[in-house]
């Protein structure tokens, strides 16, 4: 068995404490909301909301006040899960909202004792705003550090390449802090993946999964965005594969591109012009200045009148991408028709 040496971290992780949230399961939250938030707002403030209680409106049915409820709340479990993150530091693994549980907002940490459970109660004790939500946190141990994982995840990120080329198969990855493990999807997951996985990664292959891999969606094409060209810097250099989110209202344009393979400043193009930029230091991920999530930001080469920023889904808010790791699941998101908002679903990026 090919033994792996242990791969250079960035310590951007541990310095900013990122959140490792379950980006698929926190917005789930918005589904859950009391009885009590739905009456409607006066007559003449419904226009005076931001694209994400919209959005919000549209997909899960909410009304108004629903949605405003919902933000808020999301805002506040936000808020808490930094001020976790803060208390606990590199002992955390991650957080996540586990529906149907009296303590639904799940925290992931390597120790559960005495001291751990001591550093989660001053978050929320004396006159903190935090206090009503106390009883909503659980504390779960986890086996693995969430640095180990990232180191792993980086990792086979890395040699992924090489697992498809001897398994002759496309191969996926994807992680999520409730598992405390990473998935590892392949067309066949049978003993001889195994193996192959065994040998590409060494002993790191201890933090995997093997499962059977999604098929992937299909990608935004210039004939079904007649108009709107192919959004999210698609178009993009050889090997690099980027993935999309873009919501296409009348009046706002979003999109969140993956870009494995540029590096901060790179410009991205598509058919000999300049159509956007991969943001500069500060904006980066967490591989130093290779970039694993970047905001690509569009300019007047296709007329758009906004800047797109990255959807962050624990707040349902629109920010820059600084709070997108390289263990998010990206939305790969396809048009409708021209004009319409695009039809998406949750899927792990990968790189080649």
């Amino acid at each position: 068995m090919q033994e792996v040496p242990r791969p250079r971290v960035s310590r951007i992780l541990t310095r900013r404490r990122t959140l490792l949230i379950s980006a698929a399961s926190l917005l789930l939250v918005a589904g859950n909301v009391p009885a009590a938030s739905s009456a409607e707002p006066d007559e003449d403030h419904r226009d005076n909301h931001g694209p994400e209680v919209d959005d919000l409106m549209e997909e899960f049915g909410h009304s108004l006040g629903e949605a405003q409820h919902v933000l808020e709340r999301q805002a506040v479990r936000y808020e808490i899960a930094e001020a976790l993150a803060e208390a606990l530091d590199d002992r955390l693994v991650g957080l996540w909202v586990d529906h149907g549980q009296e303590r639904d907002l799940k925290v992931g940490v390597v120790d559960d004792g005495a001291e751990v459970q001591a550093q989660v109660e001053a978050v929320f004790e004396g006159d903190s705003e935090f206090a009503p939500y106390q009883d909503d946190v659980a504390l779960v141990s986890q086996e693995h550090e969430s640095e180990t994982l990232m180191e792993a995840y980086d990792l086979a990120s890395e040699r992924l390449p090489q697992i498809e080329e001897e398994l002759r198969t496309q191969a996926t990855l994807a992680y999520r802090p409730s598992d405390n493990i990473i998935r590892l999807g392949v067309d066949s997951p049978d003993a001889r993946a195994q193996r192959v996985v065994e040998d590409v990664l060494g002993s790191w292959s201890r933090h995997f999964v093997l499962e059977e891999r999604e098929p992937e969606a299909e990608s935004c094409s210039r004939e079904d965005c007649t108009g709107h060209d192919l959004r999210g810097g698609l178009a993009s250099e050889p090997g690099c594969t980027l993935g999309f989110s873009a919501s296409n209202g009348s009046n706002r344009r979003y999109m969140m591109s993956a870009g494995h393979c540029f590096d901060q400043g790179d410009w991205v193009g598509h058919s000999g012009t300049t159509v956007g930029g991969v943001p500069n230091a500060g904006n980066a991920s967490v591989n130093g200045p290779r970039v694993d999530a970047a905001r690509i930001d569009i300019g007047a080469a296709w007329g758009q009148t906004n800047t797109p920023h990255i959807y962050d889904s624990p707040t349902t808010r629109y920010i820059s991408v600084d709070r997108v790791m390289s263990s998010t699941m990206v939305r790969e998101s396809w048009c409708d028709e021209p004009g319409n908002r695009v039809a998406s679903r949750q899927v792990p990026y990968r790189t080649h």
